[in-house]
């Protein structure tokens, strides 16, 4: 059931793998109904498909099984995150990170989440701390290089640039490039960028 969300959430959306998934996590939790794992990554695939009755039902059974189990806190950091909850996303994320602090995703998630509120001192923090844990990964780059940005540190986001531009990562480049712009303030140079990449920023 996990390896179909993960098929669905970054490879492909074709409706018959949320039936597989769905019949797998089903069937995991007819066996046992406690499963936080599998609640959890049920959760998660309610909230893909935006089926807001289970994906509640499934909170809130997760919470009064273990509040503070990994698996809970990861199904609701992204319940939360995809309802507009940041501050609660961000809470989810911290704890997970206290109860598993070698995690690289749950830091890259929450350099994420922290972006997505503009809090960018903490977003540089939790992406250094993903690329200890794992270098030169370029989504956490370019994570590093938009809190850089923000922060009007435009000399460190763009050796960041660079360094993206080495890897011959060109989106992730494009992006780190787009986001130094509009620090800026360099409107022509943002809007070549976005014309050329206008998936780039979210």
């Amino acid at each position: 059931g996990r390896t179909y969300v993960h098929m669905i959430n970054f490879h492909n959306r074709d409706p018959d793998l949320r039936v597989a998934a769905k019949a797998a996590l089903d069937e995991a939790l007819a066996i046992d109904p406690r499963n936080l794992e599998a609640l959890s990554s049920r959760l998660y695939l309610y909230t893909l498909g935006w089926d807001w009755t289970h994906a509640a039902t499934d909170a809130v059974t997760l919470q009064r099984i273990n509040a503070h189990n990994v698996f809970t806190l990861r199904g609701l950091q992204f319940y939360y995150g995809t309802l507009g909850f940041p501050d609660q996303q961000s809470a989810a994320l911290q704890e997970v990170i206290r109860l598993d602090p070698l995690s690289f995703v749950d830091l890259n998630n929450l350099a994420s989440a922290y972006l997505d509120q503009q809090r960018y001192p903490e977003a540089a923090t939790a992406a250094s701390a993903a690329l200890a844990l794992k270098t030169n990964r370029a989504l956490t780059l370019y994570s590093l290089c938009w809190a850089n940005a923000g922060m009007q540190d435009i000399k460190k986001a763009r050796l960041l640039s660079l360094k993206l531009s080495s890897f011959g990562n060109s989106d992730a480049s494009s992006a780190c490039s787009l986001r130094i712009a509009l620090a800026a303030g360099d409107l022509p140079v943002a809007r070549a960028e976005r014309h050329h990449h206008p998936a780039l920023v979210h």
